[in-house]
């Protein structure tokens, strides 16, 4: 009997050892502040000349929660932001989600078609787009050509967007907005292009399908 109430005993402590451990386990696997949220992600589109592109430290680092407050100091004497250039921002998961670029201009526009406001347009006048995505979560942002209305920065000569860095986008909430205070409700990131006149090759065919250099 002895022996009895002793494992009795020890079976009561053990479980009363449990009920006071396994919460606390419980709330020791979630990171504060990591719910769910909706973030204002700012899409800066930076216009650059092929140099300061070619130059351009990709690795240099900038805070995401506070922006680049001079980005020709940042990205160099010739960098500008720019309206006219249409995102769209996709989700893991989403169908196209890693070969949006591959898709033909209409089938681009089919899947921006289905993608909720929130998640796509052109910048504005300030060169900037501001989009609300849900946290957490991952996004590739993507530049929609086809879409865009960017044609230069002077009404002289039109021009087309070029070379790229940082397209698409990646990012990953909330760790894109993670600060020492928590979670920030909005960030800044900023894509990179260089612009140049878009170039027409004519040329003119006979019937027999031959190059010829002037036709009546």
């Amino acid at each position: 009997m002895k022996k009895m109430r002793k494992l009795m005993s020890l079976f009561l402590a053990f479980a009363l050892v449990l009920s006071f451990t396994a919460p606390l386990g419980a709330l020791a696997s979630q990171t504060p502040g990591d719910e769910a949220k909706a973030i204002t992600v700012n899409v800066h589109k930076i216009l650059m000349s092929k140099a300061d592109l070619d130059k351009h430290d990709s690795t240099k680092e900038y805070r995401p929660d506070k922006g680049i407050a001079n980005i020709t100091e940042f990205f160099g004497e010739s960098a500008t932001e720019i309206e006219g250039v249409y995102f769209v921002a996709l989700k893991e998961g989403h169908a196209n989600y890693d070969d949006f670029e591959s898709l033909t201009k209409d089938q681009q526009k089919a899947v921006v078609d289905a993608v909720a406001d929130n998640m796509k347009g052109l910048t504005g006048t300030n060169g900037k787009l501001a989009l609300t995505l849900q946290s957490p979560g991952k996004y590739k942002i993507y530049e929609v050509k086809s879409l865009s209305t960017y044609k230069g920065t002077t009404a002289e000569e039109k021009r087309m967007l070029a070379e790229k860095k940082a397209v698409p986008v990646v990012l990953d909430l909330p760790n894109h907005a993670r600060t020492e205070d928590g979670i920030a409700d909005e960030i800044h990131v900023y894509p990179k292009n260089t612009d140049d006149k878009p170039s027409v090759d004519k040329k003119v065919i006979n019937k027999e399908g031959q190059d010829v250099k002037e036709a009546s």
